[in-house]
């Protein structure tokens, strides 16, 4: 079980709690009580770790939008997908 959403990135927290650099971003529970993780950015590009951390911070509404699209008739290739992504979240 994943701790509920929404998670959101917390700049003030990845400012003040980063190990690394002012690239790092955290990503915390709705109401911070939670750091879900910490990103870093890649040795490329300076983006890489806020871009990650967005992504990051989305997963539970995504998860709960294709949970809802289970529930619809879709193009068969979709569905399969939509069932494969679901399932990789959701599986222990």
């Amino acid at each position: 079980m994943h701790t509920p959403g929404p998670w959101h990135v917390d700049d003030e927290f990845s400012r003040a709690h980063s190990r690394y650099d002012e690239g790092t971003r955290v990503v915390c529970s709705s109401d911070g009580s939670i750091a879900i993780c910490e990103t870093t950015r890649g040795w490329d590009d300076q983006q890489t770790s806020p871009d990650n951390a967005r992504l990051i911070a989305a997963a539970p509404d995504m998860l709960v939008a294709l949970q809802t699209l289970q529930g619809i008739e879709l193009p068969f290739d979709l569905q399969i997908m939509v069932d494969v992504v679901v399932c990789k979240a959701t599986r222990d």
